[in-house]
Formats: structure tokens, C-alpha cells, sequence
């Protein structure tokens, strides 16, 4: 019984684990932007074709607080999100959820510097239907 045990326990976690890997092959970059620290407030033109129902920003180089996010569809609609959260270097904000799959303009987000960094952050824009 104790083996069966083991097994079952070995083989969900192999089974969760694929499916993490599986789902994170599934975001696709759909533009980066370096910032320069000069404004409060930047975008990411998407040159991506494709419709997408979730977004998420990955903060690269130097952490960052991202105060919020507007998605702006091809359609002329957008969609506001409120974040204020602190991302460190490599890091990513939670996965936005869109109303429904469209393809984005661009995404339009406002942040702050983390005080005490030199080194300017790259934000990288992730998409997934």
C-alpha cells in the first residue's frame, strides 16, 4: 500500500509539473519597451497578430512598481487594470484577464521608479488566448 502510495504521489506531481511547463509555453512576447525614466507613463505598440485573453508584464534588468495597465484593442475599445504592485528583475505582474480575446493595439502603464536604481528596466509584454 505504501508503494501504490508513493507511485500516485510521484505520478501527480509529475503530471502537475507538465502541465506548469505546458502552460507556460503558451505566452507569447508581444513587444518590450527599454524606459529611460523620464516619464511616469509608457507604452507597448503590439505588432503581434492575433487574438489574446490574457496579458502579463515581465520586468526585466531593475525592479519596478507598475501602477496600472490600459489595453487598447484593434477595435478601438480598451481595458483598465489596477495593479500597484513591486516587481523585481525578472519578474512578472499577476495575468491580466481581458473581457474577451481581441487582438491589442498596444498596452499603455504607468509606474515608478524603485528608488536607489541606476540601472534602467526593460518591460517585456506577454500575451495568451
Amino acid at each position: 500500500m505504501k508503494k501504490f502510495c508513493t507511485l500516485a504521489l510521484t505520478v501527480g506531481l509529475c503530471l502537475a509539473f507538465s502541465g506548469t511547463l505546458a502552460a507556460a509555453a503558451d505566452w507569447t512576447p508581444l513587444g518590450e519597451r527599454i524606459l529611460n525614466y523620464r516619464n511616469s507613463e509608457e507604452y507597448i505598440a503590439v505588432k503581434a497578430e492575433g487574438s489574446y485573453k490574457q496579458v502579463k508584464l515581465q520586468v526585466k534588468n531593475a525592479p519596478l512598481e507598475i501602477m496600472s495597465v490600459t489595453i487598447a484593442f484593434t477595435d478601438g475599445t480598451s481595458f483598465d487594470a489596477t495593479l500597484g504592485k513591486y516587481i523585481g528583475p525578472g519578474g512578472f505582474t499577476q495575468e491580466i484577464e481581458l473581457p474577451a480575446a481581441k487582438p491589442i493595439q498596444r498596452v499603455t502603464f504607468t509606474y515608478k521608479k524603485v528608488s536607489g536604481t541606476s540601472q534602467l528596466a526593460t518591460v517585456r509584454l506577454m500575451g495568451t488566448n
